[in-house]
């Protein structure tokens, strides 16, 4: 997990366990006015999308191996990118 702050550059990577990140987004959504979440998505990458979307992140994820229309379509239709 890497981190952008407004206009400032990207911070150092992270690892963290899943509950960890969870708690790190909710507490981003204290500290800014939106916050966004993109990732690249294996088979079981849905599970955190729908996890930061119910906390009220902003999550977008690309599954490997997409191609540019079909994740356009997804995004306009406002689902999750299936592969």
């Amino acid at each position: 997990m890497a981190r952008k702050k407004d206009n400032s550059g990207i911070q150092g990577v992270q690892s963290l366990s899943f509950e960890e990140l969870l708690l790190f987004a909710q507490k981003q959504l204290s500290l800014a006015e939106e916050v966004y979440a993109v990732y690249e998505a294996g088979p079981l990458g849905y599970v955190l999308y729908r996890r930061l979307r119910e906390l009220g992140i902003k999550a977008y994820l690309k599954r490997t191996g997409m191609s540019g229309t079909r994740k356009t379509q997804a995004q306009q239709a406002g689902r999750p990118q299936a592969g």
